[in-house]
């Protein structure tokens, strides 16, 4: 199981306690394109989010590799099956 970028950059946004607007002037961006991606509705080039994990003070893995609930963000534990594959 995957999140969809946007949940895991809102999520990541979160730990980091930034607002929208404070992550977009942290990162030189426009606040409406960080709405634009954690809605998902479009993503942003493999530069940008370089720029968005450097702003984040947080690596690709910390933010994009993680099983967490969007809500709550505990833990997802993975199926049996799906640790075989």
């Amino acid at each position: 199981m995957s999140l969809p970028f946007g949940v895991a950059l809102r999520m990541a946004r979160g730990k980091a306690r930034l607002t929208q607007n404070e992550l977009a002037d942290k990162a030189g961006f426009h606040h409406t394109a960080l709405s634009r991606w954690e809605k998902g509705r479009g993503n942003p080039s493999l530069g940008n989010i370089k720029t968005l994990l450097g702003a984040l003070n947080m690596t690709f893995e910390e933010v994009f590799c993680t099983e967490r609930c969007p809500t709550c963000g505990q833990k997802v534990s993975e199926s049996d099956e799906e640790k075989e594959i």
